[in-house]
């Protein structure tokens, strides 16, 4: 099993991760495609995935991270999890695995509190964050999200 850890200061990223622009490509299934048409097609931009678990909701996550990074490059991203661990061996490996640059990717979370072009959080701390720098929600594995207390987060500006 191939071991990944997120423990590091960006200053301390090696060279290799570094790089300017990420060009590692993701290769979606039929139902990602069709998946991604229907946010393209959605009005509003919001849009809610019932996918069962290992089918790859991540990548589709990113691959509309990426589509949305065409037509507004600007926009700062929020994921949120309920479980550290989904956290550090799902989204962050991911993100960089299908073709988001290390360098924009920040955690908050336990000590470490770094915001970046896309951050990643747990539930715990999402009241610590400073949510209106961010355009893109993303809420994964967190089964409550239409709770009343998570109305202001489904909110965010678009």
């Amino acid at each position: 099993m191939e071991e990944f850890t997120i423990q590091i200061e960006k200053e301390e990223i090696p060279e290799e991760y570094a790089i300017e622009q990420n060009t590692k490509k993701t290769l979606l299934r039929h139902w990602q495609l069709k998946a991604i048409e229907a946010f393209e097609a959605c009005k509003n931009g919001k849009i809610i995935y019932s996918v069962a678990t290992g089918a790859g909701k991540t990548k589709l996550g990113i691959e509309l991270i990426k589509k949305i990074w065409e037509t507004h490059p600007e926009y700062y991203v929020l994921i949120v999890v309920p479980k550290n661990v989904i956290l550090e061996t799902g989204w962050f490996k991911e993100l960089y695995t299908n073709g988001i640059n290390l360098k924009d990717i920040g955690v908050y979370y336990g000590s470490i509190k770094e915001y970046s072009k896309v951050t990643i959080t747990n539930m715990q701390n999402l009241h610590k964050i400073a949510t209106e720098q961010f355009q893109i929600l993303i809420l994964d594995e967190v089964h409550h999200s239409a709770a009343r207390k998570y109305y202001p987060y489904l909110t965010l500006p678009n």
